[in-house]
């Protein structure tokens, strides 16, 4: 092998890890982003049940006209 081939492999050995310990410290902040996304997710499926319900009594009357129904089939 020569010189300047194996020099070249020390390059690009190098090169490679200091970009792979360049990205493990870049994810430093990554847990808190996943907590960011949890939160946005639960405030999402919140305001959906939310709106759900603004309807008033018109879930709880479907559900129990459904309860009624199934009850009176026998």
């Amino acid at each position: 092998m020569s010189n300047s081939v194996l020099a070249a492999q020390v390059r690009a050995r190098t090169w490679m890890d200091s970009v792979k310990n360049h990205l493990a410290e870049s994810e430093a902040g990554q847990g808190a982003a996943e907590y960011a996304g949890v939160i946005v997710i639960a405030a999402i499926i919140v305001g959906v049940i939310i709106a759900a319900i603004g309807d008033g009594n018109t879930i709880q009357t479907a559900v129990e006209d459904a309860i009624k129904e199934i009850l009176n089939q026998k």
